[in-house]
């Protein structure tokens, strides 16, 4: 998310700018440690924690924290606390009913809707605002307005994600299609998969293999960025009805939610953020303009049972750190990339599945595929 710093009295005022929306919060001039707030740890019913959203809102203490899982239910809990306040979709066994995405709308007016996809090809739409709803039933059309509105049949809609603007809602999974939705609508507008490009035709198709991550671009509404098993970050333009691939980093193998892209909106320019499942060099940050390597960002898996990070998963935050985590360690590491330092970690006992941050890392959480998940602070 784009923003400005302004230094008052030892400490940065971040005013966070999304569209119609500001944030103020206090941050420290330097992130230099994680503190642990709450951690939860589910029952079996519940399976591995498969995504993790925060809220868009203008104080932490408006901020909800959805929380998705393995067994399909879906719990809100409090940004600032991490204590639980409702159940809005129930576990259930049979089928894959995994959430494996949630994303709020990012624009005022629809900041209350919650976007939940599932490893069955839906994509149900939850009015966070709406008190009676206890359970999601796409068999049952009644007050809770949680029907499967949007259905991609045999595939499971792994990453989906908003444009800057808000309109567009474009997803991606394993049946290697990208789609792009018209969230106004409802309606699907545009399928990519295939390329007319003759030379090198693997870089141009959308992809040959499924798609973990899709991200768009912060500052400009007609981009956005995919990466998965096919070692290519491509970036992509929403306005080319069949070629829409038009450069590509080569090299990084995403298997998660495993890309960001953080911009400048003084100078419009841009730092993308990958999160590969390899041993070595997993934590990279590249120039979006030339998509030249930046710097190797340092996960430490000095420790770690496989002798590798093998990353899953990774967010930009404010003060030059970065947060990520995967299955190298089993943990989610912050790192200050500029010092090449890192400042803390939260340990697990099985892999790192997912993780989010609010006002540029003040807060976060992280999911893990042993079902249980932690809300922290950078301090």
């Amino acid at each position: 998310m784009p923003f400005h710093l302004l230094k008052i009295g030892g400490f940065l005022w971040a005013i966070l700018h999304h569209p119609r929306i500001n944030y103020r919060v206090e941050l420290p001039d330097k992130f230099t440690n994680l503190k642990i707030i709450n951690q939860h740890k589910l029952d079996q019913t519940y399976g591995m924690v498969m995504s993790l959203q925060y809220s868009f809102a203008q104080s932490i203490s408006d901020v909800i924290l959805a929380v998705g899982f393995e067994n399909s239910a879906i719990r809100f809990y409090e940004g600032l606390t991490g204590n639980f306040i409702r159940e809005v979709r129930k576990p259930r066994y049979g089928g894959e009913m995994h959430i494996m995405c949630l994303r709020f709308h990012p624009h005022e007016g629809k900041n209350h809707l919650l976007y939940a996809s599932t490893a069955h090809g839906r994509i149900y739409c939850i009015d966070i605002r709406d008190p009676e709803i206890t359970d999601i039933n796409e068999e049952r059309n009644n007050k809770v307005c949680l029907c499967s509105f949007f259905t991609e049949e045999n595939n499971a809609i792994l990453n989906m994600d908003f444009t800057d603007r808000g309109i567009d809602l474009i997803t991606c999974g394993s049946d290697l299609i990208v789609r792009k939705y018209n969230a106004l609508t409802n309606q699907l507008e545009s399928c990519w998969k295939e390329s007319t490009q003759t030379q090198n035709p693997e870089d141009y198709a959308i992809s040959s293999t499924r798609l973990f991550a899709i991200k768009c671009h912060p500052l400009n509404p007609e981009i956005f960025l995919t990466g998965g098993w096919d070692n290519l970050v491509k970036i992509c333009n929403i306005n080319n009805t069949i070629d829409a691939v038009k450069r590509v980093i080569h090299g990084v193998k995403i298997a998660g939610e495993g890309i960001d892209i953080k911009g400048n909106e003084k100078t419009n320019q841009a730092l993308i953020l990958t999160a590969c499942d390899r041993a070595k060099d997993a934590l990279q940050i590249w120039d979006y303009s030339s998509l030249d390597l930046v710097t190797t960002v340092p996960f430490d898996y000095s420790s770690a049972e496989h002798n590798g990070a093998y990353l899953l998963t990774a967010q930009f935050c404010d003060n030059n750190v970065v947060i990520a985590g995967g299955k190298g360690t089993n943990s989610m590491q912050a790192i200050d990339y500029k010092e090449k330092k890192v400042i803390g970690e939260i340990k697990f006992k099985q892999p790192v599945y997912c993780l989010d941050s609010v006002f540029g890392g003040r807060h976060f959480a992280v999911g893990s595929k042993d079902g249980s998940f932690v809300c922290g602070e950078l301090c």
